[in-house]
């Protein structure tokens, strides 16, 4: 939190959605950031995407139009996440990916951007466990 009151400079959102990969230094962080935040999300969620947008309600979370099922948590204000998955079927495994807007590295550093969504990973996952799911 005490990164982002530091770091934020009031540039205003361009709802230009951008991957992990395209964060400043994401290539170099990738693995990590796939590891806390990316695999979860499709472990967790990717066989019931539904499931995604109740347990991110609490966290302000509302539907996107994206994937299968997409869904925006308001991390910070100007900082959206944008969660999105891709049903499986007989074919293709259940994918997803996680999407910020393009000037996240004007509120974050790449380790905060990490670090965050892996927050935001944890509290979903509880708020499932919660719902008895």
């Amino acid at each position: 939190i005490l990164h982002y009151l530091n770091a934020a400079r009031g540039e205003p959102l361009t709802h230009k959605q951008i991957t992990f990969k395209e964060v400043t230094a994401g290539n170099f962080y990738y693995s990590s950031f796939a590891k806390r935040a990316k695999d979860p999300l499709i472990q967790v969620f990717g066989n019931q995407p539904e499931l995604l947008l109740k347990v991110s309600e609490e966290l302000g979370g509302r539907q996107i139009d994206a994937g299968d099922m997409g869904v925006n948590i308001p991390a910070f204000s100007r900082v959206p996440i944008h969660m999105i998955l891709w049903r499986g079927d007989e074919e293709f495994p259940p994918d997803g990916n996680i999407m910020f807007d393009s000037t996240i590295g004007s509120y974050l550093s790449t380790e905060d951007v990490a670090v965050l969504t892996q927050m935001i990973m944890i509290l979903l996952i509880g708020n499932k466990k919660k719902m008895g799911n």
